[in-house]
């Protein structure tokens, strides 16, 4: 799963033998919106939403439907600036003095306010670990987590190897995932955004919107964003690993 670890989930624990399989960011797209093509993998989320829609549209029309004449305006997190005081700015529109502060500051800061920090390289430290319980190299009685974490410890650096080999999805799976996302993008916009009234100015609008979003994603690709290490490779060639693995405590 490429969920969080919490207690209450499955992927707190270590699995059963029979579920033991690498999930990488390929085969979790794919059974996205394939059933059966990730048996093992998590949706909980996936069940809210109607996929011919981008998440957030499908949210925002289910509570259209639930709530009559309601108005829903939707905020756009990746615009340039700070989360908080575009937030407070845009959203805000009677929080004048707030704004200001917000934006004094902002032209001040050393560096932009993260909100909601995430490890992106966790994950890949569990399909690490659980590589290696596939391979029966390393012990379960302890915590999946604590394990997990004395890895990382161990090897803080890991996923930042110039040479390190990774899966990725084929070019195929890279431009579906391209389309889908700029249509998903297209219809949020053309139905909760403002835009210009004429009809060829509109259209200019949205192309623009599209050729950056590609742009964009061009760039994801040849920063091999939709990757993950080569598990199979790491725990057959990489001796300092295989060594670690092996004197870790049972």
């Amino acid at each position: 799963s490429l969920q969080k670890p919490r207690q209450t989930r499955d992927n707190y624990r270590w699995p059963d033998a029979d579920t033991l399989e690498d999930i990488t960011f390929a085969r979790w797209y794919a059974g996205l919106y394939e059933k059966g093509a990730c048996p093992t993998c998590t949706y909980n989320w996936a069940k809210f939403f109607d996929p011919a829609y981008h998440p957030t549209e499908s949210v925002a029309r289910q509570y259209e439907a639930l709530l009559p004449g309601v108005h829903i305006n939707l905020y756009d997190l990746h615009q340039e600036g700070t989360v908080v005081t575009n937030f407070v700015c845009q959203a805000l529109p009677h929080a004048r003095d707030a704004c200001a502060a917000l934006a004094r500051r902002d032209r001040t800061a050393a560096a932009p306010l993260v909100l909601n920090p995430t490890h992106p390289a966790r994950s890949e430290y569990d399909r690490l670990l659980l590589g290696a319980q596939r391979k029966k190299m390393v012990s379960t009685r302890r915590r999946r987590t604590v394990t997990r974490h004395a890895l990382e410890a161990a090897f803080p650096a890991l996923g930042a190897r110039p040479k390190l080999p990774r899966v990725c999805p084929d070019g195929a799976a890279l431009r579906e995932l391209r389309e889908r996302s700029v249509r998903y993008e297209r219809a949020v916009y053309a139905r909760y955004f403002p835009l210009p009234e004429d009809a060829g100015r509109r259209e200019e609008y949205l192309a623009g919107l599209a050729a950056a979003h590609v742009a964009a994603f061009e760039v994801y690709v040849k920063e091999q964003k939709f990757c993950n290490w080569d598990i199979e490779w790491l725990l057959e060639q990489d001796k300092a690993l295989r060594k670690w693995f092996k004197k870790y405590p049972n």
